[in-house]
């Protein structure tokens, strides 16, 4: 087998995307995804059929760490250490510390492996069950550990009362505006960006990459299952909502997070009943609270309407 570092201009897509649909026969398939952003791929190959890649990123944000993403390899575990040997001597010229994936250069692309064996759902990083056992098998350990959470739909539930809280608050809620999507995306992009800056994987992004990213799945978005809290003309609360396409009946909350100032404590449960009464009107069955990290107070949000653990999900990490 032959492992090949390419740089920047020398990897095509079209041998990579070949590999996916041959490990992928049947069921859905992952995207690359970020591939630009780039710094390396790296290869194996056997008689020049390709049997596995990963790209490699550097963050400014987390220097530290070499990144690695968009791994797809056959149920091989030479070929995943030659891709993982490669990586580490590529960690070593650049002075990191240490090897993190699976992660498409940043959080805002996708990144996380799920552990559990059920459906997939709408959102959920793509990929053959074994790689979880390739990387441990090189060594590689969990770093951040993250949840989705399941309930059914109760119509009898006891719900936190929301016009009260709103009011005595000054705070108005509404969905986000298809007819207005520039500038409610640019809301989306100011909120995110601000709230977020204190999370250990955090890493700017540019209001243009931030469209560029959202754009392509408008369609795919309801208005009615994104709501903004607001304070004044300042945005203090999001939850962020899709529809499960793979199950219509079933809504996946993506984000939900609050400015966190002591006036606005208890807004997330607020925002929670506020949508919860939505999506049944809305003729939802079941709510997935998706990829909050184990320690986040939305795991406190999800676990007081009753979620119980659908998926796990982990980022892994290997110290040089």
């Amino acid at each position: 087998m032959i492992c090949k570092t390419l740089h920047k201009g020398q990897w095509h897509s079209a041998p990579l995307n070949n590999l996916i649909d041959k490990l992928y026969v049947e069921g859905l398939k992952p995207k690359l995804s970020n591939l630009d952003a780039a710094e390396r791929v790296i290869t194996v190959s056997d008689n020049g059929e390709l049997l596995g890649f990963v790209a490699i990123y550097l963050n400014k944000s987390y220097s530290q760490h070499l990144i690695l993403g968009n791994f797809e390899c056959q149920n091989n575990p030479e070929i995943a250490q030659l891709l993982f040997a490669e990586a580490k001597k590529l960690a070593k010229q650049a002075n990191c510390t240490s090897l993190l994936g699976p992660m498409n250069g940043n959080t805002w692309h996708t990144y996380r492996y799920s552990t559990l064996d059920n459906d997939p759902f709408v959102m959920e990083t793509i990929h053959q069950p074994y790689y979880l056992d390739l990387w441990h098998q090189y060594g590689f350990e969990s770093f951040a550990n993250y949840q989705t959470n399941i309930e059914k739909l109760n119509p009898k539930i006891q719900l936190a009362e929301v016009k009260e809280f709103l009011a005595t608050r000054n705070l108005s809620i509404r969905n986000f505006s298809m007819s207005n999507a520039p500038t409610e995306l640019n809301l989306l992009h100011s909120f995110c960006s601000e709230l977020f800056t204190n999370n250990v994987l955090f890493s700017n992004i540019s209001l243009k990459k931030f469209v560029a990213l959202y754009e392509p799945i408008l369609p795919l978005l309801d208005e009615n299952l994104i709501d903004f809290v607001l304070d004044g003309d300042q945005v203090v609360g999001l939850l962020f909502a899709v529809k499960n396409h793979y199950d219509p009946k079933q809504v996946i909350v993506k984000t939900l997070a609050r400015n966190p100032l002591e006036k606005y404590k208890g807004l997330a449960n607020v925002m929670a009943s506020h949508f919860y009464k939505k999506a049944l009107n809305l003729g939802y069955q079941s709510m997935l609270h998706a990829y909050f990290h184990v320690d986040n107070q939305s795991s406190n949000v999800s676990s007081n309407y009753g979620g119980k653990v659908y998926q796990k999900h982990v980022l892994l990490k290997l110290d040089l």
